[in-house]
């Protein structure tokens, strides 16, 4: 009699997906290009002021570009849309 193996889940890539989605990078595109955004809460090492950081990752060709931004939580919603600007505005070479 041969047994069949119950198949095994394989851990989460991203384990704080499995407990929170809004954590997951989130497929984005960059200029037209293909991208990730990630963000994050978290506190701060030296004041422990809570901030939110998010983290932009933007593929294309032969390059990649990482962007990330910092802000104090509560200075996110105007920090947010600079980060943006920012990150809109940097064109690849060539």
């Amino acid at each position: 009699m041969i047994a069949a193996a119950s198949p095994s889940k394989s851990p989460p890539r991203y384990p704080a997906c499995a407990m929170d989605t809004s954590r997951c990078p989130k497929p984005v595109r960059i200029d037209g290009q293909p991208g990730y955004e990630t963000r994050i809460d978290a506190t701060s090492g030296k004041d422990s002021i809570p901030v939110t950081i998010v983290q932009w990752l933007r593929f294309g060709g032969q390059s990649t570009l990482r962007i990330i931004g910092s802000s104090p939580r509560d200075d996110w919603s105007k920090a947010f849309p600079r980060f943006r600007a920012v990150r809109d505005g940097i064109q690849p070479k060539g």
